[in-house]
């Protein structure tokens, strides 16, 4: 027994970018560091 909502379902990842993603560049690196070590995660 199927329904009718499988056959209009969206997929959730329709439209995003899918494969490898560039590297994170230096300015990326050095704020994400500033955050935990601003929480005290590091």
């Amino acid at each position: 027994m199927t329904s009718t909502n499988d056959t209009t379902r969206r997929p959730w990842n329709l439209g995003c970018l899918i494969g490898p993603k560039p590297p994170f560049k230096p300015k990326h690196i050095r704020a994400i560091r500033t955050r935990l070590q601003h929480e005290g995660r590091s």
